[in-house]
């Protein structure tokens, strides 16, 4: 069994794109107009602490129904370009994760405006390049076949190095062109939580291929994924060689929806638990392989037991008091509760599994829990 892919389109082409004017000043209590009873607002722009924080409601003639809030905007401009993104995913009917953004359109507004004419023209030169490239990305993320991809040395006349300051130059600073693009694709994640550790908070975007070896994907919003830091440096500039190697990227790949992270509690004094990747008899070898590979990779089995280890300490005294009253039965009735609340969160968290393992553990809640060492 594959996993199932979601599509990340360009929407180019698409007739139901009608265009969209904007105010030539973007403020609180900005809106524009959709086709239908919907509307765009942004409701709250403001500063804390130095940080502009933009917040945007999608609505429709029955209230609020989609939501988007970024931080460090560093200017108005800046959120009326975000705005306009954000109307551009609307329009294509893509509002959500991720977000669905034009590859070409993306690499056009960051070579905009440059006072170098040569080097702006050699971009020029090199965007029909890009616009390909991306074309087969996503043909080849949708078929577990990014390892086929070529590495490089530079997109036509643009070099390696020119590629990767155009990103350092302007998709990251503040009030560099592309800066509303990063910003939205660092929102994207439910909770801001990083789709590849599920814990840590996301910091920054990672490229799934490196740009150091994929300049053609260096501001492509297919390639940039955001991520946290620990995550982002245990990745590297690895490069997969074989569909094993590959490792899941979150706009394509979602398993989700089938338990494959486990944990199993270790008798120890204090109680230890270790994690481990089970995926179900209907995955292929492929798919197998490619999430255990991951799981090593980010080191997951060295940082999940030591959040669950913190988690352990901070619920002991509540155990030791259930246990006191109910016995047994009360200290596993919690576990399962909570569990079962993890698993209605997130099906493949730390927690769920730890939360499962120690409601099935007769040792643990026999008193197992107690133990401090």
């Amino acid at each position: 069994m594959q996993p199932e892919r979601h599509s990340f389109g360009s929407g180019l082409g698409n007739p139901a794109v009608r265009p969209i004017h904007l105010a030539s000043q973007t403020s609180p209590g900005s809106e524009a107009k959709l086709p239908g009873d919907t509307r765009l607002r942004i409701v709250q722009l403001q500063a804390e602490c130095g940080d502009r924080r933009i917040v945007l409601r999608l609505c429709s003639g029955e209230g609020v129904t989609e939501s988007c809030e970024c931080s460090c905007i560093a200017s108005l401009v800046q959120a009326q370009e975000l705005f306009r993104l954000l109307l551009q995913m609307i329009q294509i009917g893509s509002f959500g994760y991720p977000p669905q953004l034009d590859p070409r359109l993306t690499f056009e507004t960051c070579i905009g405006g440059m006072r170098d004419a040569a080097l702006q023209q050699r971009f020029q030169l090199a965007t029909p390049l890009i616009t390909q490239a991306s074309v087969d990305y996503e043909l080849a993320a949708n078929s577990n076949l990014l390892h086929t991809i070529p590495s490089g040395n530079g997109v036509g006349p643009v070099s390696c190095k020119e590629m990767s300051k155009l990103y350092d130059s302007r998709m990251v600073p503040m009030n560099s062109p592309g800066r509303a693009t990063y910003d939205l694709l660092l929102s994207a994640p439910r909770h801001g939580i990083c789709p590849l550790c599920g814990v840590r908070t996301v910091s920054t975007l990672d490229h799934h291929l490196p740009k150091a070896h994929y300049p053609a994907y260096t501001v492509n919003p297919l390639n940039l994924v955001a991520a946290c830091q620990d995550c982002n440096k245990a990745k590297l500039n690895k490069i997969p060689t074989t569909s094993s190697e590959e490792t899941l990227h979150p706009y394509f790949d979602n398993i989700d929806n089938e338990r494959w992270l486990m944990a199993e509690v270790l008798n120890t004094a204090p109680a230890a638990l270790k994690f481990f990747v089970e995926g179900p008899t209907n995955w292929s070898p492929i798919l197998a392989s490619r999430v255990q590979y991951e799981f090593e990779m980010l080191r997951h089995g060295k940082s999940y037991p030591l959040y669950a280890a913190s988690e352990l300490a901070s619920i002991r005294s509540g155990l030791m008091k259930l246990s006191a009253a109910g016995g047994q039965a009360a200290v596993r009735n919690q576990l399962t509760e909570r569990a079962e609340s993890c698993k209605a969160d997130r099906l493949n968290s730390w927690r769920t599994a730890m939360y499962e393992s120690l409601a099935f553990s007769d040792w643990f809640c026999g008193g197992g829990f107690q133990a401090t060492g």
